[in-house]
């Protein structure tokens, strides 16, 4: 009879330790899922966590009883074995009923519910919150205790901001369950780093850009509207550094007999460490779309857009006089033609590596101060496991680069020469 009592009580332990442990490890996102769900498996889970220490202490009220019941029962039944067949037994059987209860009714049982809380509250959750019920005197009088010790003893938990890293961490956790999609997962990360991004990181650069000189008359400046199709033409007067504004080309068409300098609008300037979001803020409360942006000493380094801004989120956004150009293309295996205007940023996340450099953005940028001087066609560097080769200059500025993987034996290879 001992036994079968025992046994029961192992059952009782096992269910103590498992829904304390499921029901305290339940994700967020499942919880809120379960509250927004009629039902008695929802509302039994959120009411038992409701209040944790209500919770805590109706598990460990019924862990303690069970076990100290089963321990009674097992010292019990070694002893009237003991009598008849010595001392000896009556330690095994102690040291055994000890073994069983710390495997079967904590070990297992709590591992279970690790891997499977949810699974396991939905079963215990009903049970358990009736027990809490049927025990409120006594659990009321410890509640009341523990309460009180704890109001004397100092709090060590304070609330503290999430991080970022915090974040990219929830969000590597939704993509292993598969809460996220890859495109999503790759969307939250820009978001959560979208703060720390840099105006020169999307900016166009000075290089790139379809500037015009005010003194040069109207007529040119219609000409190369026609020629870039831009929307807007930054212009300067004096020296290209001077830059006075912008003109919008629809202005041309439709003032066509107003003077050129009564079409410059004025522009927003930004030094090319100002952090994207601060610019997008500042645009959208000055409904404005493009901001120009300068160096320490004030010249020109380029100019960053609202749309610049928004696909760092979502991606290349292109119209019909965008030319498509793609900054990365996959040869075959591990070589990739890539443009030299991707960032450094664009190319670790791409390829896994962790190139950076405070002055340098693009990876043409980083070639160029690897070989201490002007890129030409043909020149090869290595940089973070790969080979980086330079296929087209243009004005001194290298625009397309072969990118390949340094395997092992290709560095055997490279070192025997």
């Amino acid at each position: 009879m001992e036994l079968v009592f025992m046994a029961l009580l192992l059952v009782g332990s096992a269910f103590f330790s498992a829904s304390e442990t499921a029901l305290f490890s339940i994700p967020r996102y499942q919880l809120r899922r379960l509250q927004q769900r009629p039902g008695l498996v929802g509302r039994s889970i959120t009411i038992l966590l409701e209040s944790q220490r209500s919770l805590l202490v109706t598990v460990l009220l019924g862990n303690m009883f069970v076990n100290v019941l089963y321990a009674s029962l097992a010292v019990l039944y070694g002893a009237r074995l003991a009598q008849t067949r010595g001392y000896l037994v009556f330690a095994v059987v102690d040291i055994a009923s000890l073994v069983v209860l710390i495997i079967a009714g904590e070990v297992v049982p709590k591992s279970v519910a690790v891997n499977s809380p949810l699974i396991v509250a939905r079963f215990f959750a009903p049970p358990l919150l009736l027990f809490r019920t049927a025990i409120t005197p006594v659990r009321a009088l410890f509640e009341a205790i523990v309460k009180g010790l704890t109001a004397v003893v100092p709090s060590g938990r304070a609330e503290t901001p999430a991080t970022t890293e915090d974040l990219s961490n929830l969000v590597e956790v939704g993509k292993d369950h598969g809460l996220l999609t890859p495109r999503e997962n790759e969307m939250l990360r820009e978001v959560i780093e979208f703060g720390a991004i840099e105006a020169r990181e999307v900016m166009t650069p000075r290089i790139e850009l379809s500037l015009y000189d005010l003194d040069a008359g109207k007529e040119g400046l219609t000409e190369l509207i026609r020629e870039c199709k831009h929307s807007k033409i930054p212009v300067w007067r004096d020296n290209p550094d001077n830059i006075l504004g912008v003109i919008h080309a629809k202005d041309i068409f439709l003032y066509p007999d107003w003077q050129i300098d009564s079409l410059v609008r004025k522009v927003m300037f930004f030094p090319e460490t100002a952090k994207i979001d601060v610019i997008r803020r500042e645009l959208l409360e000055r409904q404005q779309t493009m901001a120009m942006v300068v160096d320490e000493y004030g010249g020109l380094e380029g100019v960053v857009t609202l749309e610049d801004i928004l696909e760092e989120v979502v991606g290349e956004i292109e119209d019909e006089f965008d030319k498509r150009e793609h900054k990365m293309t996959r040869l075959s295996g591990d070589r990739y033609l890539v443009s030299a205007g991707l960032t450094l940023r664009e190319w670790n996340d791409i390829a896994g590596t962790s190139l950076t450099d405070e002055k340098i953005e693009t990876l043409g940028g980083m070639v160029a101060m690897r070989l201490d001087r002007i890129p030409e066609k043909g020149d090869s560097v290595k940089m973070g496991g790969y080979r980086f080769t330079v296929l087209r200059v243009v004005e001194q500025h290298p625009k397309m680069i072969m990118v390949e993987k340094i395997h092992e034996h290709s560095k055997k290879g490279d070192a025997g020469r």
